[in-house]
């Protein structure tokens, strides 16, 4: 039976992950504290949250939640970085391709990607992290709806000054007489 010890860690913990839709499982061996701490609150920033897992603890958790993760990934150390919808999730996914692409030694590995039901592979997680951030292309998208309507304005402000010209000299050519 589980002390009430294990029954309060599990219970923080569906509290932590209980609103939260997308999960990047990595293991951690070999990573000093000093580097979780950096990796924790580069995630921080970016809305993410990082925490150590207890593998027994993780597993019933998550079970109790519903969320269907491969049971797998319970094996060895384990971290997960959980965050919703309401931040970019290309956000903690950059962070984690530049920690992993930085760190000379590669010992942070991923395990497991799951963002919202859909089980992200490794190759597709790394291509998510060359995109370009959600605020650049709301601005790549902008411009590209802005370009014929400025095109527009300049074609039809051009006709205006030719109109403006070609009346100049009709009433030039009326006040010299001719």
């Amino acid at each position: 039976m589980a002390t009430q010890i294990k029954i309060d860690k599990i219970s923080r913990l569906k509290e932590e992950i209980k609103d939260k839709t997308n999960f990047i499982f990595a293991d951690y061996k070999g990573l000093t504290v000093a580097q979780i701490s950096k990796l924790r609150k580069k995630l921080k920033e970016v809305g993410a949250k990082f925490k150590v897992l207890k593998n027994s603890l993780a597993k019933r958790a998550f079970n109790e939640l519903g969320i269907k993760v491969d049971e797998n990934i319970f094996q060895g150390t384990v971290s997960v970085a959980s965050f919703g919808n309401d931040i970019d999730i290309l956000k903690p996914i950059k962070v984690f391709d530049e920690y992993i692409r930085y760190d000379e030694k590669k010992i942070l590995k991923l395990k497991y990607i799951l963002l919202g039901n859909e089980v992200i592979s490794e190759e597709n997680f790394k291509a998510m992290a060359k995109l370009p951030s959600r605020e650049i292309l709301i601005s790549k998208f902008t411009s590209i709806l802005k370009s014929p309507i400025t095109n527009l304005c300049i074609v039809l402000s051009g006709i205006y000054s030719k109109l403006i010209l070609v009346l100049k000299e009709i009433e030039k050519k009326k006040s010299s007489g001719g």
